[in-house]
């Protein structure tokens, strides 16, 4: 059965940066990098338990595949929810990495 997700409110942000760049580089590239995202998000709902943690053991990360970009996340088993914390690029600090749902 599959997991639904949300987003925490800044996520919309981090998605919009990130396309604005890509589309800045290429056209039609951050609708790639949101096409990518999605199947990652796919991925998740799917499966959650697959992607491992890093550093901080309550949030697990899901790289995307063509683009430097983290899916970082915490599983909420008994409700069968995904809390979606930042797509964050793996480029840049990890500040902000670990939102607080």
């Amino acid at each position: 059965m599959s997991y639904t997700y949300l987003l925490h409110e800044k996520v919309k942000l981090d998605l919009d940066e990130a396309y604005d760049w890509y589309e800045d580089k290429k056209v039609g590239l951050g609708d790639d990098f949101l096409k990518e995202v999605q199947v990652r998000l796919a991925d998740i709902t799917a499966n959650p338990q697959y992607f491992g943690s890093k550093g901080n053991r309550k949030y697990r990360e899901a790289a995307t595949d063509r683009f430097p970009y983290i899916i970082v996340y915490i599983i909420y088993l008994e409700r069968k929810e995904i809390f979606i914390c930042t797509v964050h690029n793996a480029k840049k600090s990890t500040r902000g990495k670990y939102r607080i749902p």
